[in-house]
């Protein structure tokens, strides 16, 4: 997994200096920086299809590395999950409970007692 992550910096690092290094050969092939600026603007523009394709086809595997870093997570924490007794669940549950609802089901909690209370007495 470790590789994965390394994998996906690197490789992200290289398409960068790519598009960087396409910049400046434009820039040293072009007679001023204005024509530089026209031909960034489009190539990168968001309705150029054709870059679109190419910097999906670039960054898939990325976006592949990633998902596959994602599963295994998941894989790690429902093997975690399924370890987890049922005083732990409750744990959590309270913990990763937004505190208005802890607050709401406290007091829910404290007027079922007091009726039971009363019942009783």
């Amino acid at each position: 997994m470790k590789f994965l992550e390394i994998f996906k910096k690197v490789w992200i690092g290289l398409i960068f200096i790519l598009i960087g290094l396409s910049i400046f050969g434009t820039y040293a092939s072009t007679q001023s920086l204005s024509a530089t600026f026209d031909w960034v603007l489009t190539t990168f523009s968001p309705f150029n299809v054709w870059n679109f394709t190419l910097m999906v086809i670039l960054f898939s595997p990325v976006i592949a590395a990633d998902h596959f870093i994602n599963k295994w997570k998941m894989s790690s924490v429902d093997d975690l999950v399924d370890s987890f007794t049922e005083e732990d669940e409750k744990a959590a549950d309270y913990i990763f409970t937004p505190r208005d609802q802890k607050i709401d089901d406290e007091i829910t909690d404290l007027r079922e007692q007091s009726l039971k209370d009363r019942e009783t007495k």
